[in-house]
């Protein structure tokens, strides 16, 4: 799985899924599509039903869909779990807003990070079998739709395409602040068509990145360089080998380096322990992922659009499917 000599179709990358299932027969296609590009991409899934007729039909629809690059389906019935439902009890026993009680022990927010933690396990132990570490780990829901190929092409980017995107997005934003156009051609990095945005796009992007004020690890010399200078060579070094997570709408996707990723499942089985003082919505699932990347030493960049942000919040079928296909510029959210 992780080799010297790695092409983009010797990258592996272990796939992780999770949520409900009320959704999956219009969300599972795009998955297929979209995210099993060469055939190293392995699906690690945990969901939530009580429903045993919905899991064998759930588990059949995905072993049609995947074949063998399904590796493990785990249920969670997040009312019955025992360590889930400690984990909340003991978390709300020392927090004094009763808001956030309701909200942790109704909510999905410690839910979904602790079926990633059960995938998880599940990545660690097929890596032990197969003597192995994936190169990769893909992290989404099963209400969501990822509407670009996984193909990791940026990855191979040259010099010369980093410096036409560097200056499409300057001259959208009207701008030399390096850090604002570094964050944005970064937080675009898994979509070549920057064109396509508008600057409100772009402001929405390091608008959600700079107001949580965790954007860059201020131990990494190599950025510190690249803010100063926006070297393009600097800057392909740094997506080939920076420390850092790309995120969808904060928390809905993410993709990271599987070495660099360790302490993110984590988030399932710690929730609220890593607490920031005056954020007063530190408890939220968004807050938590951005604490745990923090601690974790990774600079997160965050692609966001209106457009496909519209569907979390006014979402109408109609405007982001049709005839079979995704609308969406990058993601989209299935309400039903």
């Amino acid at each position: 799985m992780t080799s010297k000599n790695q092409n983009r179709n010797g990258i592996t990358t272990a796939i992780i899924f999770t949520g409900e299932i009320r959704t999956l027969k219009k969300t599972i296609s795009f998955m297929k599509n979209n995210l099993i590009i060469t055939g190293k991409e392995y699906i690690f899934a945990t969901l939530d039903s009580e429903n045993d007729r919905d899991k064998k039909d759930a588990e059949f629809m995905m072993k049609k869909w995947f074949g063998n690059q399904l590796i493990s389906i785990d249920w969670l019935n997040s009312s019955r779990d025992h360590f889930l439902m400690n984990s909340m009890y003991n978390l709300t026993n020392f927090i004094k807003q009763d808001w956030w009680k309701r909200f942790l022990t109704r909510g999905g927010s410690m839910i979904e990070y602790y079926q990633m933690f059960v995938s998880y396990t599940k990545i660690i132990e097929h890596e032990m079998k197969q003597g192995k570490k994936y190169d990769f780990i893909f992290r989404c829901r099963t209400d969501t739709i990822f509407n670009i190929p996984l193909d990791y092409n940026w990855l191979y980017i040259k010099e010369e395409t980093i410096k036409n995107r560097i200056n499409t997005i300057k001259t959208i934003l009207s701008t030399n602040n390096n850090e604002k156009i570094f964050t944005i051609f970064m937080s675009t990095l898994l979509n070549f068509g920057v064109e396509n945005l508008e600057k409100k796009d772009f402001e929405i992007m390091y608008k959600q990145d700079s107001m949580e004020a965790q954007l860059f690890d201020p131990c990494d010399y190599l950025l510190t360089e690249i803010i100063k200078t926006l070297d393009c060579g600097l800057i392909k070094k740094y997506i080939c080998n920076g420390r850092y997570i790309l995120t969808i709408r904060k928390n809905l996707m993410y993709l990271c380096k599987r070495d660099f990723f360790h302490v993110i499942p984590s988030i399932g089985v710690c929730y609220g322990m890593v607490q920031q003082i005056g954020n007063k919505q530190q408890f939220n699932a968004e807050s938590q992922f951005r604490l745990f990347c923090k601690n974790s030493g990774l600079s997160v960049f965050n692609y966001n659009n209106h457009y496909d942000n519209s569907s979390l919040y006014e979402y109408d079928e109609k405007k982001f499917i049709q005839n079979g296909k995704c609308l969406a510029k990058m993601y989209c959210i299935v309400r039903k």
